[in-house]
């Protein structure tokens, strides 16, 4: 069975994403576990990892002010109110956020 062939520089992680969108790795991690970013491709043990044209598209999205993922629209853990908001939220207490 032969696999497909993924060049390194197609894939991006959290990292990788935050600079690309100009942001500092913490905003990306917040907008993710919020549900407003693209959903990643997988989410390995070091984290998700996205398709860099994916990023690049919502990256212009951004720039242009039409972002076109909306809160809820992610599915799994990225979903607010799913296990990633909820840890969030106990992290925090009882403030509001």
């Amino acid at each position: 069975m032969s696999r497909p062939r993924i060049r390194p520089d197609e894939l991006v992680g959290l990292k990788e994403a935050a600079r690309i969108l100009g942001w500092p790795t913490r905003k990306a991690t917040t907008y993710r576990c919020r549900g407003l970013l693209p959903p990643p491709l997988v989410t390995l043990a070091c984290g998700p990892v996205w398709w860099r044209e994916d990023i690049e598209a919502y990256a212009r999205q951004v720039r242009a002010g039409k972002l076109k993922w909306e809160p809820g629209s992610v599915v799994g853990d990225n979903k607010p109110g799913g296990e990633a908001d909820r840890r969030g939220r106990a992290a925090r207490g009882a403030r509001s956020g």
